[in-house]
């Protein structure tokens, strides 16, 4: 199961050519690995359900990374009637390699933001498709990747349907990693689409065996641990190569413990060793915890 953190209960189900990825490999934490062979819908699917059918404006935000040349349906919310459309919305990478995101609405009309540029094999890249009631945007790694975003208005399309993840049929079926897939219901601004992914990039900027994401943002957090990893090598996301070791035996606890997907539980005795952290001049530490010890 691939667990829906936003409080909407939109869990994904793994099928036969979807797998679990270690976090070495991946954007934060786990991730979902593609085979990319011949099996209609059996990739990830997340259940119909009325928070996934937006109707005015839209945003889809993920992280992907391609393995070799072909269609990649990225995601693909099925409308299964096939009148006037056989989808809502949907994001892919194209037989040229370059991202696109289409929108269909209630009339039957579509357009579709493709960028300019193709991507690159093996290599994580931030997407975003945008939909605001008159154009359609893609944003690839922050910035705006269509020159001419097509034009489009009105309702997107009530999906009667599942949501589809990373693949659609036989021809269409990913290749790759997709990671950290988020859909909202509203517009994010230009502005927000780029502090999303500088954010993100300063997290997680880091090579790894599968491939390579941009360096980190100066400036950004000198450690950030998600501790959703179920690992005794704790990934530090910041880039600045803080990861933390056990001491002792914490113990990881399911979602429905937690605040944000798993996290970590101390008896009194054990902890983590992230090595000298040192902050010069100001320094500000967030975090979440939950005490169980009354001071008697």
């Amino acid at each position: 199961i691939a667990y829906d953190i936003s409080g909407k209960g939109n869990n994904g189900t793994l099928y036969s050519v979807a797998s679990w990825v270690d976090a070495d490999d991946c954007i934060s934490g786990q991730c979902v690995y593609l085979d990319g062979t011949d099996s209609t819908w059996n990739t990830v699917r997340v259940a119909e359900d009325d928070s996934l059918d937006v109707f005015g404006t839209l945003t889809v935000e993920l992280w992907a990374k391609i393995t070799d040349s072909r269609t990649h349906q990225v995601i693909y919310k099925r409308h299964g009637g096939g009148d006037p459309s056989w989808a809502s919305y949907r994001v892919n990478f194209n037989s040229s390699d370059k991202p696109e995101f289409a929108v269909y609405n209630t009339s039957g009309s579509s357009a579709t933001a493709i960028a300019d540029s193709a991507a690159s094999l093996n290599t994580w890249y931030h997407i975003v498709g945008v939909y605001n009631g008159s154009n359609v945007y893609i944003y690839v790694d922050g910035l705006s990747a269509d020159s001419t975003p097509p034009s489009l208005t009105g309702d997107i399309l009530d999906s009667d349907s599942w949501l589809q993840v990373g693949g659609l049929d036989g021809s269409q079926m990913m290749k790759g990693y997709i990671d950290e897939l988020k859909i909202y219901p509203y517009v994010l601004a230009a502005n927000e689409v780029q502090e999303h992914y500088i954010k993100s990039k300063g997290q997680f900027g880091q090579s790894n065996s599968a491939g390579s994401v941009s360096t980190p943002v100066a400036g950004g957090a000198l450690l950030d641990q998600d501790l959703d990893q179920f690992s005794t090598n704790y990934k530090d996301r910041s880039g600045n190569d803080f990861d933390c070791s056990n001491s002792g035996d914490p113990v990881w606890k399911s979602s429905v413990n937690c605040k944000s997907g798993r996290c970590v539980e101390f008896d009194g005795s054990d902890y983590l060793n992230c090595g000298d952290v040192v902050a010069n001049g100001e320094v500000t530490v967030t975090t979440w915890f939950n005490s169980t010890y009354t001071d008697q």
